[in-house]
């Protein structure tokens, strides 16, 4: 009875074990070299969706300048390059931020 409890064991040839070894280390080699390809894919799109981002907020000038408007009769206007008036009381200062179009911009209906 006690050899019939006893399992088959299974002889598998020296080359054959060494042939499945090598090949399951090529498979693992492979899916490495996917995975490192599809990491530094990522990082390139991420970079260069950064980049478009940072050259898309860069088409627009935004100029700060501040304008000194003296006037004599209590009454001070002050017409920017793009158009926008600003109205002001006496003497003293108007600070305001232009933000244009490098290519032209359009007039703006209010």
């Amino acid at each position: 009875m006690p050899e019939e409890q006893k399992k088959e064991e299974l002889h598998v040839p020296y080359a054959a074990y060494k042939d499945t070894v090598t090949a399951q280390e090529r498979h693992v080699g492979r899916l490495i070299y996917v995975i490192v390809l599809i990491v530094v894919f990522f990082i390139l799109a991420m970079l260069g969706e950064a980049g478009l981002f940072i050259w898309y907020l860069n088409q627009y000038e935004v100029v700060q300048e501040t304008v000194t408007v003296d006037s004599t009769d209590g009454v001070a206007n002050y017409i920017g390059r793009d158009g926008d008036i600003s109205n002001g009381q006496g003497a003293g200062e108007d600070s305001r931020t232009d933000q244009s179009d490098p290519e032209g911009a359009e007039e703006k209906e209010e």
